[in-house]
C-alpha cells in the first residue's frame, strides 16, 4: 500500500471478515477496496461476500384461507415417527391441519403476510383435522384477566405470583391475547407452575 496522500489507488483485500449465518457457526469471506481521496481521506468500498450461504430449508408449515372467508388454517407437513403401544414398530403421525384461533395467534406464527388465499379447501385433503391450533410455547395472558399461563410442549400451568414470573425472566415476555383464546388447546392443565430451578 502506497502513501495515503500520494493519490495512487491502493487495494486491501480482507478475507475472513465474519458475517453471521443463521443456524451456523461459520464466517464468510469479504472483499474491501480502499481508495485514497484528495485531502488525505479514504474511501472504503465493501463488496459482496465471496460466497453466499445455502438457502434455508423450507418450512413445513403452511397457512391458507379460502377466498371470501376469514378463517385461516395451519397445515403441518411434518411426518413424525411415534411409538404406539403395544405396536413395537414406530408409526407415522399423519400430516395435520388446524384452525388458527384469532389474529393474536396468527401474529405469534409470524403474521398474516404468509397466508395463501385459495379457491377451496383442497389443502385439507388427506390430513387429520385437529380443531383449534395449539399456541406456541411461552407466557400468555388473556386481555381481560390478570392470570399468566406458561405453555410448554404438552402442558399449561398457572404462574402463581409476580415473584415467580420474575424468576422465569420477567413480564416483558408475556403475550396478551384475545379473551376468546383457548390456551389449553392441545395441552393438559398441570395446575400451578413449578418454580424454575
Amino acid at each position: 500500500m502506497k502513501d495515503k496522500l500520494s493519490g495512487s489507488v491502493s487495494t486491501v483485500i480482507s478475507l475472513g471478515d465474519c458475517f453471521p449465518v443463521q443456524f451456523r457457526d461459520t464466517c464468510l469471506g469479504s472483499l474491501r477496496l480502499i481508495l485514497p481521496l484528495a485531502g488525505g481521506s479514504l474511501l472504503m468500498l465493501g463488496l459482496a461476500p465471496l460466497f453466499t450461504p445455502p438457502a434455508q430449508a423450507e418450512s413445513p408449515y403452511r397457512f391458507y384461507r379460502v377466498d371470501g372467508r376469514p378463517e385461516v388454517y395451519l397445515v403441518d407437513d411434518h411426518y413424525w415417527d411415534i411409538d404406539i403401544e403395544p405396536n413395537p414398530k414406530p408409526s407415522r403421525k399423519p400430516q395435520t391441519v388446524c384452525h388458527v384461533q384469532n389474529p393474536s395467534q396468527m401474529e405469534t406464527f409470524g403474521g398474516f403476510g404468509q397466508v395463501q388465499v385459495v379457491r377451496d379447501r383442497a389443502f385439507m385433503r388427506g390430513r387429520v383435522y385437529q380443531g383449534e391450533c395449539s399456541w406456541l410455547n411461552g407466557f400468555y395472558r388473556l386481555a381481560s384477566r390478570a392470570e399468566i399461563y406458561r405453555l410448554n410442549n404438552t402442558h399449561l400451568c398457572w404462574v402463581s405470583s409476580p415473584e415467580m414470573m420474575e424468576t422465569y425472566g420477567g413480564f416483558g415476555q408475556v403475550i396478551v391475547v384475545e379473551d376468546s383464546s383457548d390456551l389449553l388447546a392441545g395441552r393438559k392443565n398441570s395446575g400451578t407452575c413449578e418454580w424454575p430451578k
